[in-house]
């Protein structure tokens, strides 16, 4: 994946290509480095400052780990069978020419640039270092690894937030397309209320700024239009949900109708600090999807 960092006052070198590997994970040291932010964090990533103004390379040794995971549902999903869950095998292990995928194919980019001969069985020294590698970064991260973000509530620094459906856990709506046209899917938001208090929820299918009514399609010619009228919501707590347990979804919670152009639904609700689980409906004949957009704020 091609990353391009230009700024003509920054003092870069004239423009090539950097060799080396590099990360996502560079970005957020190398930023913060070029606009003259000084931090004690430790972070993944590496400064590639030095790199980008032409005083030094990227190390020929270093080594990187894609681990790439859609984050378990652990309700529906029972542990340790799913497949969203991310685990030791399933990484890739990114070192000079080589490239070793799910602990069992490897590959010389010199020579193979496309990945298609598998040479495991021929390079022991360079597999022992590789899993060498893998071993200990799957041993620092592992233990939390499966551990989902939460998105935080009510906190001074960002009141109010908006989720979005990018944010469900395990279900993907993740693509305006896919919000144009009214993808009937549901999913759910788990959440860390920073302080007690009262808070409003407000359901939307637009976000606030496209002006539109929940029922509506993005475009005049009715495209995407939705006959909703109907929005609930549900909070539980998954924090100390296990498998075998009653699942929530039997119970509706609040349930406000849709009248037709109402642009959101508001509910009010009082929460205490700690985890929570926030679930949302949209309901019409014969459709049922989640609400896309959910602005919180604490009163």
């Amino acid at each position: 994946m091609p990353c391009f960092i230009r700024w003509p006052g920054g003092g870069f070198t004239k423009p090539r290509d950097i060799g080396g590997l590099t990360q996502v994970q560079d970005l957020l040291p190398t930023l913060l480095s070029l606009c003259g932010i000084k931090t004690d964090r430790r972070f993944d990533g590496m400064n590639l400052t030095p790199v980008l103004r032409g005083r030094q390379t990227v190390p020929e040794d270093r080594m990187l780990i894609i681990n790439y995971s859609r984050m378990p549902n652990f309700v529906n999903y029972p542990t340790p069978f799913s497949q969203s869950l991310m685990k030791r095998n399933q990484a890739e292990v990114l070192w000079k020419r080589w490239r070793l995928l799910e602990d069992r194919e490897l590959y010389n980019l010199e020579t193979d640039p496309l990945q298609e001969k598998n040479v495991i069985g021929g390079h022991p020294e360079v597999l022992k270092k590789m899993r060498g590698h893998l071993d200990r970064w799957w041993t620092e991260v592992g233990p939390k690894a499966n551990e989902p973000q939460r998105v935080i509530i009510g906190s001074d620094h960002e009141n109010p937030s908006m989720l979005s459906a990018c944010e469900w856990l395990d279900v993907f709506v993740d693509q305006q397309g896919q919000i144009r046209k009214g993808t009937r899917k549901s999913g759910y938001w788990l959440l860390d209320v920073a302080q007690d208090g009262e808070y409003e929820f407000e359901l939307r299918r637009w976000p606030r700024e496209f002006d539109r009514g929940i029922d509506e399609g993005s475009t005049d010619d009715g495209r995407g239009a939705l006959p909703i009228n109907q929005a609930s919501l549900f909070i539980n707590d998954y924090h100390h949900l296990r498998i075998g347990e009653k699942r929530p979804y039997a119970f509706e919670g609040v349930t406000k109708p849709v009248r037709q152009g109402d642009r959101s639904v508001k509910f009010s609700l009082s929460l205490k600090k700690g985890p929570m689980a926030l679930h949302t409906w949209f309901r019409g004949q014969d459709i049922i999807l989640s609400a896309y957009y959910v602005y919180v704020t604490r009163r």
